[in-house]
């Protein structure tokens, strides 16, 4: 039997990451140098990750203003609270990544997110194909909307928000991350 993942391991991940990509010629600021998966794992889009989203599309998930977005390590933009007096972990990340990463078709990222997650749950009319994610042993409650479009993986991650299955929150949640697939889509097509 596998032990489940700790939270605390999927942070010493992320840090882990973030001095790779620091050591490798790049800072985790930049978001330039090399990833965990090489250059491969970057998408070029037109006007970075960060640019699929606005400071007020994120907004509304967070519930309190935000910092404009930050490339971060490789493909990530993080939204962090601009109060640090309410620093409590509330943040959002968007992620895109080739779907090369996890293999070569959309049933292999399903399997990834399967083995990461305690459950993903399948979102109809969203990408190609897209699920909600509930952490293993942190929580009940979904904490990122993963989609597979065309060549390509995206996923939108609001931690710490306590989202439920259903929620207006929820909905919230999937409609952002909609619009990140589609200024996706409309800078792929421009590039």
């Amino acid at each position: 039997m596998v032990p489940a993942r700790q939270p605390a391991n999927l942070l010493l991940i992320l840090l882990t990451l973030a001095l790779l990509a620091s050591a490798c010629g790049g800072t985790a600021e930049s978001g330039e140098g090399p990833t965990q998966f090489g250059d491969e794992r970057v998408v070029d889009i037109e006007g970075g990750v960060c640019g699929l989203l606005t400071s007020e599309d994120v907004e509304v998930l967070a519930g309190r203003d935000l910092e404009d977005g930050q490339r971060t390590v490789g493909a990530n933009c993080d939204w962090k609270l601009t109060d640090n007096e309410l620093q409590d972990g509330v943040g959002i990340t968007l992620e895109v990544d080739p779907l090369s990463v996890h293999g070569t078709e959309a049933a292999d990222f399903e399997r990834f997110l399967a083995s990461s997650f305690s459950e993903i749950i399948p979102i109809d009319g969203l990408g190609d194909v897209a699920w909600a994610t509930i952490p293993v042993n942190v929580s009940d409650d979904i904490n990122s909307v993963a989609v597979v479009r065309g060549d390509n993986t995206l996923t939108l991650s609001a931690l710490f928000l306590d989202i439920e299955p259903g929620s207006p929150q929820f909905e919230a949640l999937v409609e952002t991350a909609r619009v990140a697939v589609t200024r996706l889509d409309e800078r792929l097509a421009s590039s």
